[in-house]
């Protein structure tokens, strides 16, 4: 699910533009599942979920300082 709806470039650049939250939610429920020991997966895998999310956080708030 995440490489189809997070890690996805495509996906990705549509959820930014329509929903940056959802966007940042689901990010931050796959890390925590992780967190938590409910979903193993590569260390690749939780990088570059961190990293996005890291990036979405940016977007967001550099967003919210342009107002």
């Amino acid at each position: 699910m995440a490489e189809t709806y997070v890690l996805d470039l495509e996906m990705q650049k549509w959820l930014k533009e329509v929903n940056p939250f959802a966007l940042q939610n689901i990010v931050e429920r796959f890390l925590e599942a992780i967190e938590r020991g409910m979903w193993e997966t590569t260390e690749e895998i939780k990088r570059q979920l961190q990293k996005l999310y890291v990036n979405i956080e940016g977007l967001l708030e550099g967003a919210g300082e342009s107002k």
